[in-house]
């Protein structure tokens, strides 16, 4: 809710949809790049003690990138949705 007063706002004073897109799918991928970097990060720490392989670069940088798509993607939808609305709308008090 907060979020969509936030996005209102900087339509009302005239960023355009792609920019408000745009601003979402960045604030997504950078929470999206601490939490692949903290889950690379356990799930060495928890292998290395157990005494298991690590698993290869390539196989961690797909996973990674998958992840990462796969957030984006499902961040696009919502993004539309929230800048979709009008600004007037969103700014409203009620």
């Amino acid at each position: 809710m907060m979020l969509r007063k936030g996005f209102g706002l900087r339509r009302a004073l005239g960023a355009s949809r792609s920019f408000s897109v745009s601003l979402i799918l960045l604030q997504t991928a950078f929470v999206s790049f601490i939490g692949i970097a903290m889950g690379m990060a356990t799930s060495a720490v928890v292998l290395i003690i157990s005494h298991d392989p690590l698993p290869g670069l390539t196989f961690s940088g797909a996973l990674a990138m998958l992840t990462l798509i796969t957030t984006l993607i499902a961040t696009l939808l919502s993004a539309f949705i929230v800048t979709s609305r009008e600004p007037i709308r969103e700014l409203r008090i009620t």
